[in-house]
């Protein structure tokens, strides 16, 4: 009997195209009835005027035949617009939607320009560089955007994990009314049923996922900004776990190297969850226990990469630390990150994880994860510096009790809270809306 991994492995693009054919079996006849009515129309289908052409009839003039080419091009526009739309009809479920032009946009191009507009025969000329061929209008030329795709994977991904996990085991629900929470709101999942049937309930999406994933093969990162690679890294490396623990399971014979060493082919090199941390961002998400004794050290310039990764960034940005998620149980919560806002969402990123992460013992410690303290590190942040950033974050009844520990022992007043390796992933409400209906 195969294997979860050679069933997964084996999906292909055979489901893709049984499917794209059996839509296009039902078109013919549609497509059949609009090319025949506008081909009627047209003066070099008419039996009776070809006859004439042909006989003793006077030859028509420059403006006359300039009408007509005119007629033609216009009534040519309209077929490929229509043939676009069955195209579009058969591979909707197919493409990636921000890959295909939106079908209202083109039908209003056709008809205020080919239709409505009386002067559109003057305007219309045929040029190769004017007149856009069928491949333009579906945006199969268009040069992918990493940026988008990457969000389109790490989404893509998300609901996966969703549908996987029998729609979520529960809710994180958390609103400003709720002073132990704070402005958050998302899925858990803690556990993936990773058996034939339910891998077969998803099989159209993971068809999907994997046509995103070979566009990453063709992607350009040589020109982007620092803010589109942190953007682009973040959302691949999370993206990149989560396949992997569709792959390996999450059981106990599945082990962090092999989840961090499953790889994507993006620009033409093979990149895993493991190069991302280390040798392109330049940050780990676990450090090792060897560095906590070395908290709160004297200041120190922000770690550069020397790793000569391709795609390695000039220098970390320690808010990564709150971005990078291996579906451990003390990681933060997987969300869709955006070139343009990537520094506003990295900061609610953090202060939305240490809201919620933070714990207190009596009015004796302030409970916290490593991933602050390993923040701490990479920022070169003091007791001080970091008891105000810790506070910046917290709700008003938080921030009463931290005082209170603070005042009494500031000096030892935090306690690190281990790393929980168990499995479970906090997914961002928005990614999965729908799927939740919230």
């Amino acid at each position: 009997m195969p294997s979860r991994n050679d069933r997964f492995s084996s999906y292909s693009s055979s489901s893709f195209s049984s499917s794209s054919s059996s839509s296009q079996l039902n078109t013919p006849r549609a497509f059949q009835n609009a090319f025949s009515g506008a081909i009627s129309k047209s003066p070099l289908w008419d039996v009776e005027k070809t006859k004439g052409s042909f006989g003793y009839s006077m030859p028509k003039s420059n403006e006359e035949l300039k009408g007509e080419i005119a007629e033609l091009e216009t009534e040519i526009l309209q077929l490929e617009g229509y043939l676009l739309s069955l195209y579009r009809t058969s591979f909707r479920d197919h493409f990636p939607a921000f890959l295909l032009p939106d079908d209202s946009s083109l039908t209003t191009k056709f008809d205020n320009e080919a239709v409505n507009d009386p002067n559109s025969k003057e305007k219309i000329k045929r040029s190769d560089s004017t007149h856009p061929s069928l491949a333009d209008l579906l945006g199969l030329n268009t040069p992918t955007d990493p940026n988008k795709l990457s969000e389109e994977i790490v989404k893509l991904i998300c609901v996966i994990h969703f549908n996987l996990s029998g729609k979520g085991q529960s809710k994180v629900v958390k609103n400003s009314k709720n002073e132990e929470y704070g402005e958050e709101l998302g899925v858990v999942i803690h556990n993936l049923c990773l058996d034939e049937d339910n891998l077969k309930s998803v099989d159209s999406l993971l068809q999907n996922f994997r046509s995103l994933i070979e566009k990453l093969e063709k992607v350009d990162l040589a020109r982007m900004a620092r803010e589109e690679k942190l953007a682009f890294w973040i959302n691949i490396h999370n993206a990149l776990v989560m396949h992997a623990h569709i792959l390996y399971g999450i059981g106990v014979h599945t082990t962090s190297t092999m989840i961090l060493k499953a790889p994507f082919s993006i620009g033409g090199e093979w990149v895993n969850a493991y190069d991302v941390q280390s040798s392109i961002l330049g940050i780990r998400a676990c450090h090792s226990s060897s560095r906590l004794r070395t908290l709160f050290s004297p200041a120190r310039s922000s770690k550069t990469s020397s790793s000569g990764h391709i795609y390695a960034l000039e220098y970390a940005e320690p808010l990564l630390h709150f971005a990078l998620s291996t579906g451990a149980s003390t990681d933060p919560m997987v969300r869709v990150y955006t070139a343009e806002g990537i520094f506003q969402e990295l900061r609610q990123a953090r202060d939305g994880f240490i809201k919620t992460s933070v714990g207190f013992e009596m009015d004796k410690r302030v409970l916290l994860p490593k991933i602050v303290y390993n923040y701490a590190k990479d920022t070169s942040l003091d007791m001080a510096e970091l008891l105000n950033t810790i506070s910046e974050c917290l709700t008003d009844t938080q921030r009463t009790k931290m005082r209170r520990v603070v005042k009494k022992r500031q000096d030892r007043c935090i306690y690190w809270m281990k790393h929980d390796s168990s499995f479970r992933y906090i997914i961002h409400w928005e990614i999965v809306r729908e799927s939740v209906g919230i």
